[in-house]
């Protein structure tokens, strides 16, 4: 069987409502065509982005 090139998505959305700390969504789709595969964590620092953002591209066979 051929191998089929993957598509993933990685979404960051960060909110800066006034008076209030940010808040953080990172969204993940590993397969651009799978709605049902999303996912989204809220988290609350920048190295906490940055880890969901590794485990992205992790799973998508990223080089480091």
């Amino acid at each position: 069987m051929a191998e089929h090139a993957r598509h993933g998505v990685c979404v960051i959305t960060v909110r800066c409502p006034a008076g209030a700390p940010p808040t953080i969504t990172v969204s993940v789709r590993l397969d651009v065509h799978d709605s049902a595969g999303e996912t989204r964590r809220h988290v609350t620092t920048e190295g906490q982005a940055v880890e969901e953002i590794r485990a992205f591209l992790r799973a998508l066979d990223v080089p480091e």
